[in-house]
């Protein structure tokens, strides 16, 4: 969902499965889901007939950037227990296994 929310103009269906790191499968099935579900829709891709795009829907998107503020704020005091340098340590740290995990993958 948060992919999606950065992307009001959709995202096509093999970048949503690039940046979730998950199969294109996966990502079918989850958009299957959410479509019946009326939080995201399919879009025509004007450029490439084959492919389509995903993005939240104007009505799920309001709630769901109440939800992201909410998750905002908790990670928030999650980390604020760590001072600027231990949080950018595990920023980096987290970095690398995001790299590392992408590499299984391909």
């Amino acid at each position: 969902m948060a992919q999606s929310d950065r992307y009001p103009q959709g995202l096509k269906m093999r970048e949503l499965s690039r940046r979730l790191m998950v199969t294109g499968g996966k990502v079918t099935g989850l958009t299957d889901r959410l479509v019946a579900e009326g939080l995201v829709e399919r879009r025509d891709d004007t450029q490439d007939c084959r492919a389509c795009t995903i993005a939240l829907t104007l009505a799920y998107r309001h709630h769901f950037q109440a939800m992201a503020l909410a998750h905002e704020a908790w990670g928030i005091e999650m980390f604020s227990g760590l001072d600027s340098r231990q949080q950018a340590q595990l920023f980096k740290l987290l970095g690398l296994l995001k790299l590392s995990l992408a590499a299984k993958t391909d």
